[in-house]
C-alpha cells in the first residue's frame, strides 16, 4: 500500500472523519507530504480545498519517550455548576427534547458566560489554571497508574480519526520532574477523541488510546461524561459492518 493510501475520510452517515489505516470506508484522498511514523517524524496533511490543515509533530508514544517525568497531576475542568448545565441543556437538545421556558432562559444566560468553551485549555492565556480546575490525582513514576499511562500513550497507531468536530478539552495531565516544575503536559477531549500538548502541539492518537485513557482517569476518579460509553468500540463496530458489506 502506498503511504498516501493511508489517508482517507470514512463516513457511515452518523461518524466522520478523517482516518489512519487500511482505508474502509468513503474514500476521499487528500495530499500527503510525508509517510506516517509511529515514532516521532513529522506528517503534513492538508485538504485540497484547505478545509482541513493538520500538522503532526508527534505520536502519543515519542511524546511520553521525551518526558523525563518524576510524577504526573491529573485535573478535570469545564465540568462543574454552569458548566455541567450547559451540558445538561445541549445534551436534552440533541436527544430531540424541547427546553422548558425555564430552561430556555437558562441556556441564553449561560452562553455568554461561558462562550469560550471550545478555546479553554487547563492553562489560560496568563498561564495560569483555568479558574474550573480541579486537581483529581497526584501519581508517582513507578506505580501501577503510571506504568498503565506510559503503556496506554505507547499504543502504536494502527487508527487515528479526527473527528468532524471542535474539541472541549475537560481533562488534562501536567508531568513534573523532581523539583516540582512542571516539563508538559496534554489536554484531552473525549467528545472527539483529541489531545493536545499544553503548547497547543497536535500529538497524534490510535483511536483505542482514547478508551484505554478514559478507563483509567475514570480508575483515578475523572467524573467523566458517559463513562460505560466508549467511541472505540462504537468505531470497530462501524468498520466490521462496513467490511461485511463490502
Amino acid at each position: 500500500m502506498h503511504p498516501e493510501d493511508k489517508y482517507r475520510f470514512w463516513s457511515d452517515g452518523f461518524f466522520g472523519g478523517w482516518r489512519l489505516g487500511d482505508g474502509s470506508g468513503q474514500i476521499s484522498k487528500p495530499p500527503v507530504k510525508q509517510h506516517f511514523n509511529n515514532e516521532s517524524k513529522p506528517v503534513s496533511l492538508q485538504h485540497q480545498n484547505n478545509s482541513l490543515k493538520l500538522i503532526m509533530k508527534f505520536t502519543t508514544t515519542a511524546y511520553i519517550e521525551q518526558i523525563a517525568f518524576d510524577y504526573f497531576k491529573t485535573y478535570s475542568f469545564q465540568r462543574k455548576g454552569d458548566y455541567a448545565m450547559l451540558a445538561y441543556l445541549k445534551k436534552k437538545r440533541l436527544a430531540g427534547e424541547e427546553w422548558t421556558f425555564e430552561e430556555k432562559e437558562i441556556h441564553d444566560n449561560l452562553n455568554p458566560k461561558i462562550d469560550n468553551l471550545y478555546q479553554t485549555t487547563i492553562f489560560n492565556e496568563l498561564n495560569e489554571f483555568t479558574p474550573s480546575a480541579e486537581l483529581v490525582a497526584k501519581i508517582y513514576k513507578g506505580t501501577d497508574a503510571s506504568q498503565s499511562l506510559i503503556e496506554i500513550l505507547h499504543t502504536a497507531i494502527e487508527e487515528e480519526v479526527l473527528w468532524v468536530c471542535a474539541p472541549i478539552y475537560r481533562d488534562a495531565i501536567l508531568f513534573y520532574n523532581a523539583s516540582d516544575q512542571l516539563i508538559n503536559g496534554i489536554n484531552i477531549c473525549f467528545e472527539c477523541d483529541r489531545i493536545e500538548s499544553i503548547a497547543g502541539e497536535h500529538i497524534a492518537t490510535d483511536f483505542k488510546t482514547f478508551k484505554y485513557l478514559k478507563q483509567l482517569l475514570l480508575t483515578l476518579g475523572h467524573p467523566i461524561e458517559d463513562p460505560d460509553k466508549f467511541k472505540a468500540d462504537e468505531l470497530m463496530k462501524t468498520i466490521e459492518q462496513y467490511k461485511h458489506k463490502n
